[in-house]
Formats: structure tokens, C-alpha cells, sequence
């Protein structure tokens, strides 16, 4: 059994439950250092059809280092089955320990996390690609990792809606610590410039099925 983080879509049970179904302890944690960018291109949006290939709103989260940032998560257990399954879902991205912290213990756990990637790290084998090329056809792109895109419209409502579901807390943590392609607009500023009532946008959001 490992332990993974979620700090997205995956701030969602549902999601959780949906994708992994042996998962265990699904945990609320902290890791301090690091925060989310919306700096990955969405393929799950494009395949499944809730984004055109070209739309300018198309990016999906990842991790990043960024010091004096606590981030809040969820931390779960998968077996080796699921745990490929995870690999297979998140294949853009660079997997590495990290130590995240129990929020109403401060016990430590050792967790896999999906971090920014490369284009050439790629995992080729879980996506039936011989090569990046041919990957990057299928889609018509040039590159996956840190395009000036802005994100997916359901993803973000999907992610937002999954940390309000935990707390008022995750969900203010969510809007905070997430930022956009340049590491320095917020999510929160972002909303604020873009939606008329950035409010109701976060009250009417909701979690997909698609996640």
C-alpha cells in the first residue's frame, strides 16, 4: 500500500472512490512548500470532450515547490493495482515523495505526489504512444507543460467544488494557493477579474462525474 496525494480533482471522495475502489484512509493533510499551477495542458478535459483541442481555457493543475505556502490535501491509500491505475490517470506528470502532515495530529506521512513535468518524462507506456511525437499529434500540440493556457472551465468548477465540499477552510486554502501559469496571479484574483460574480461562480460549481 502507498499513500498519494490529492490536491485537485482529487480533493473530491467521490473522484477518489470513483477511480480507486480498494482506496483506505482518506486523510486531510498539509504539506508545507508547495502550492498549485495551472501549467499542465487538460487531456482529460479535451478527450472527453468538455474543451475544444485549440480553447485558450484548457489547463489542469500540478504541484509545485513555492516556500511559505501551505497547501492543503488529501492524503489516501491505494494498493498496487490502484496505485497503477494512478500512474496510468496522472502520466504527465513527475511522481515524488513527500512528507505531508495529519491536520488534527501532526503525525507525518510519506506520500506520493504528482509534480509539474517534462514533456520528456512522459509515460509512454501507460498511454499506447511509441513515441512524444505521435502523442503531441494526437492531441495537436507542441508541448504539454507550462503553455499560457488558463483553466479547464469544469475541471476548475469541479476542483473548487470538491474542496468546498471538505471545508470553508480547503476551499479558501484552494482559491490561495493555486495559481495560474505565471506563479503569481491566485485563483482568487483570477475569479475576482474574470467572472462577473466570482461568488456565485464558486457556489454554483459543482463536482463532475468526469474527475
Amino acid at each position: 500500500m502507498k499513500f498519494v496525494i490529492g490536491y485537485a480533482s482529487l480533493l473530491s471522495e467521490i473522484s477518489i472512490g470513483r477511480l480507486f475502489p480498494n482506496v483506505r484512509k482518506i486523510t486531510q493533510v498539509k504539506l508545507f512548500g508547495y502550492a498549485r499551477c495551472f501549467n499542465s495542458y487538460g487531456t482529460l478535459s479535451v478527450d472527453k470532450g468538455l474543451v475544444n483541442a485549440k480553447d485558450k481555457c484548457v489547463s489542469h493543475a500540478s504541484a509545485i515547490i513555492h516556500p511559505d505556502t501551505t497547501m492543503y490535501a488529501l492524503a489516501f491509500q491505494l494498493d498496487e493495482k490502484d496505485f497503477n491505475t494512478f500512474e496510468k490517470h496522472e502520466f504527465r506528470y513527475v511522481f515524488h515523495e513527500v512528507q505531508a502532515y495529519v491536520r488534527d495530529s501532526e503525525e507525518v506521512l510519506s506520500a506520493i505526489m504528482c509534480f509539474e513535468g517534462l514533456d520528456s518524462k512522459i509515460k509512454l507506456p501507460h498511454m499506447d504512444y511509441l513515441d512524444i511525437q505521435s502523442l503531441m499529434g494526437h492531441y495537436g500540440v507542441k508541448t504539454f507543460w507550462n503553455r499560457n493556457d488558463l483553466p479547464a472551465e469544469v475541471y476548475l468548477k469541479h476542483c473548487i467544488a470538491a474542496a468546498k465540499s471538505i471545508s470553508k477552510e480547503y476551499l479558501n486554502n484552494f482559491l490561495d494557493t493555486s495559481y495560474l501559469n505565471d506563479r503569481k496571479v491566485t485563483l482568487r484574483e483570477y475569479l475576482a477579474s474574470t467572472k462577473e460574480c466570482a461568488d456565485s461562480y464558486i457556489k454554483e460549481s459543482c463536482i463532475s462525474e468526469i474527475f
